[in-house]
């Protein structure tokens, strides 16, 4: 078994990274794609209408080629001022990337942040430091022509500075040391490439929260769907285990924790994870092959997914106890230390054994963060790499929110089996 422990390796960048572009599939998964084109035709009525449907609305939420240009502007202009402030002093020490939406590809026309990570190969840098370092460069009168809303936002994973591009009319968030979050972005990327009804899944449900739930800090977030969607697609058969793939060829990662309260860094712990997935999109496509819907004898159609995915999550938000979501672990082959879904008590589990040693040296962060209250969640969505991480902490059982949740997924749900796509518009 291989243990390789990964160094960041920095290189400066001028343009915009090379991950961040549309999702192209492999020749062969293109001709899978195809095949499950072919055979939505001989589906029943009702399910091809509410296609037809779908089909309509679909392009309209596609990330198009003047939102790629316009994203690459705004990359270019604040790149541009993070290195005038740190290039000096940090030299050829950090690197400036995109993650998030920008790189899966995975974002709605007009309606995404620009996530910006500053990798250092210092894993233990002051965040809060390199932030107001920034922020300071952009309070210059100069800057103020085009950026404002420039503010430090102290949250409990960590610390971001925030500002809005006038220009283009568009938010940035800035983080230092978010490698975790560019390997999830990575991974998920990956997935998009791997099934195109799977990244239109994805922007239905992202357009569909947005419609319902306009507040940002109190709706599930955007990540929490994408999660979702996978889980959800892979128990169907419609996706494969990406991290299963390469879980005998282990891919060792540090990555940083940096809390900050009150402009002072109050905690800052090295953490380890294995960042291993299958990204060979021609491997992926000899070793997986989406099953069919055992009801129908033919593949699955974007709008069967729809409508079993709001069936899903009712269901998931329905529970009395808290419910488990993970793209992880392969349920199906797992040997008998797990049941057939993974429940709460296995969970807190895996994330003792893995955080055995920070726990022994008196490293409080994963009891308060992760365990403490945990059932007190609606859903527990396992981070592919960070398990120090629940997406879903917006949510709790039997409150206000959760109950909006069901609400309007019921009715939505219902519509959905009327062929109405209101909600989606």
């Amino acid at each position: 078994m291989q243990h390789n422990l990964i160094k960041p390796q920095i290189k400066q960048q001028n343009s915009m990274p090379s991950d961040t572009q549309l999702v192209t599939q492999s020749p062969v998964l293109h001709n899978q794609q195809q095949n499950i084109q072919r055979s939505h035709s001989s589906n029943d009525v009702q399910t091809n209408q509410l296609q037809s449907k779908l089909d309509e609305i679909i392009p309209y939420l596609y990330f198009n080629q003047s939102v790629a240009q316009k994203l690459e502007e705004v990359y270019i202009k604040i790149a541009e001022v993070i290195n005038q402030e740190l290039s000096e002093k940090y030299k050829n020490s950090y690197e400036i990337v995109l993650y998030g939406s920008a790189v899966t590809g995975l974002s709605l026309p007009y309606d995404s942040d620009l996530d910006i990570a500053i990798l250092f190969e210092d894993l233990e840098i002051n965040h809060i430091i390199i932030l107001n370092q920034i922020r300071m460069k952009l309070i210059q009168p100069y800057y103020l022509k085009r950026y404002d809303q420039i503010k430090i936002l102290e949250m409990k994973s960590g610390v971001m500075l925030s500002l809005f591009d006038k220009i283009n009319k568009m938010r940035i968030e800035i983080q230092v040391n978010k490698y975790c979050e560019l390997m999830n972005s990575q991974l998920i990327q990956t997935y998009a490439k791997i099934d195109s009804r799977f990244f239109q899944l994805v922007l239905l449900l992202k357009k569909w929260n947005r419609n319902k739930f306009s507040n940002k800090v109190m709706r599930l977030n955007s990540y929490s769907f994408v999660l979702m969607a996978i889980a959800r697609m892979q128990f169907l058969g419609q996706l494969p285990y990406l991290q299963k793939h390469r879980e005998q060829d282990k891919v060792i990662m540090n990555y940083q924790k940096c809390l900050v309260k009150d402009q002072k860094c109050i905690f800052n712990k090295i953490y380890s994870t294995n960042i291993a997935f299958e990204s060979d999109l021609n491997v992926i496509a000899q070793n997986f092959q989406p099953s069919k819907n055992l009801s129908t004898g033919k593949h699955y159609t974007l709008a069967e997914l729809l409508v079993d995915f709001y069936s899903y999550l009712i269901d998931l938000l329905g529970q009395i106890n808290t419910q488990v979501v993970q793209i992880t672990y392969d349920t199906n082959e797992i040997n008998n230390n797990f049941n057939r879904n993974l429940d709460l008590k296995q969970i807190k589990q895996i994330i003792e054994d893995k955080y055995n040693q920070q726990q022994q040296n008196n490293d409080s962060y994963v009891q308060n963060n992760v365990l403490k209250n945990l059932e007190s969640y609606s859903l527990m969505i396992l981070d592919p790499f960070d398990r120090t991480y629940n997406p879903a902490k917006s949510l709790f059982k039997r409150r206000d929110q959760e109950i909006k949740y069901l609400k309007e997924l019921k009715q939505t749900l219902q519509n959905l089996q009327q062929q109405n796509i209101f909600d989606f518009k």
